[in-house]
């Protein structure tokens, strides 16, 4: 199964031409002068986050999910084909830093997946990327049957071991990809909406109104999910007293699910702005729960601000396609 991460390439290299000298750690590399410089064009090393891939779990333990990684030469003319050497990074000091500062992470087990030990660029420089494939065997399970991949926070880190005659962007030359195996309740869902409760805050307070496009609900762990629409963002998504759509800030919806598909937990995960916003479960609703016949979340929760009275939702999520 391959699992493709289409990436605009007039975008990210534009990113990596132009706006590499907007990342000031002590990697720090500038495109400024003519020199090319080997990257990965979704490298997160300079700002010390990852970068983050979700892919559905393979059909066996022995078959891989797969997906494609591009490499990049930020020269501003085309200069022939280029073969970059890439490798583990699990010993550069950065990833080293990195893991000590973050030890909720684990580095990947080499028995769980694969990479392309080099990548050619056909006419390097300009626009032109390559991929290279990383395979990921998603459906490995433990002695206790639980998938590695849900109940771990595996990273694997690839760094560009050499790149021809060419030198390496310290602060691209090395991607951590933090992996993620797409849980059962991961992809694209309407949305209806009721609320009550903020009317005197021009919120719709009782109509149900139904979301305008499909929204997301993204693997955060292995029965965990996030909420994001196009409209709103992460922002918790409501309707307007006038029907219009809004969402609110500084409050992202995390739904967690126990292993009978009730709703357990509904929590924001953004840090408190001062407003004290904060979602919870709604206590008289019992039966907040994914129906895997229909495909369909029901989730009754309360959103609480400071100063204000709480605000009920009644959502009703039905699965349309994977994202």
């Amino acid at each position: 199964m391959k699992n493709t991460f289409k990436n605009s390439i007039i975008a990210l290299s534009a990113m990596i031409i132009f706006g590499g000298c907007l990342k000031t750690n002590e990697y720090y590399q500038g495109f400024t002068d003519i020199a090319p410089l080997a990257d990965f064009p979704l490298s997160h090393l300079s700002s010390d986050t990852l970068t983050v891939y979700a892919v559905n779990i393979a059909t066996s333990a022995d078959a891989t999910s797969d997906t494609l990684v591009a490499v990049h030469l930020s020269a501003k003319n085309h200069v022939g084909d280029v073969t970059f050497q890439l490798g583990l990074g699990s010993q550069d000091p950065a990833f080293l830093a990195f893991m000590a500062a973050h030890t909720e992470y684990t580095l990947m087990p080499p028995n769980l997946y694969s990479f392309d030990s080099s990548v050619t660029i056909i006419n390097a420089g300009v626009l032109t990327t390559a991929n290279f494939s990383v395979k990921f065997k998603t459906a490995t399970v433990d002695t206790g049957g639980n998938n590695l991949f849900l109940s771990n926070e595996y990273v694997l880190p690839i760094i560009i071991k050499s790149a021809g005659n060419y030198e390496i962007a310290q602060n691209f030359r090395m991607i951590v990809m933090r992996v993620l195996a797409k849980n059962k309740y991961d992809g694209l869902y309407s949305l209806r909406i009721k609320s009550t409760g903020w009317s005197a805050y021009g919120i719709a307070d009782g109509p149900t109104n139904t979301w305008p496009s499909n929204v997301i609900l993204s693997t955060a762990g292995a029965s965990s999910l996030d909420l994001t629409t196009k409209e709103a963002g992460a922002n918790q998504p409501a309707f307007t007293a006038a029907g219009g759509v809004t969402g609110f800030g500084a409050t992202t919806a995390r739904f967690t699910f126990d292993a009978n598909n009730n709703l357990i937990s509904v929590v924001n995960t953004t840090p408190d702005d001062g407003r004290g916003r904060t979602l919870t479960l709604n206590p008289a609703v019992s039966d907040s729960r994914y129906d895997p016949a229909t495909k369909t979340i029901y989730a009754a929760y309360i959103m609480g601000q400071t100063g204000r009275p709480k605000q009920y939702f009644y959502d009703t999520l039905t699965y349309v396609k994977p994202r």
